[in-house]
């Protein structure tokens, strides 16, 4: 049977480890409101997806009754648009 030797172990001060686990949860800490945010951030990108089909709904309405109209979002007023004008 062999001897196995043992080393005294080494250990950094404890102000050191302090700072350390300081950083170290602080890291953790913005990992997980980063998380939060991607989470939120899904979560916005589907609204904006539902809240674009309904717009592109009602263009699609606005247009079947009215034609190929710019409509003035502050008034109402619509001015007909040929098929030249709309870029």
């Amino acid at each position: 049977m062999k001897k196995v030797e043992v080393t005294e172990v080494e250990k950094i001060t404890s102000e050191e480890l302090t700072k350390l686990t300081e950083k170290v949860t602080a890291m953790n800490k913005l990992q997980m409101q980063l998380g939060g945010i991607e989470a939120h951030k899904y979560e916005l990108l589907h609204v904006i997806s539902g809240v674009n089909q309904e717009l592109q709904g009602i263009q699609k309405e606005l247009e079947d009754k009215y034609g190929n109209v710019s409509i003035d979002l502050a008034t109402g007023e619509m001015t007909h648009v040929s098929d030249n004008q709309e870029n």
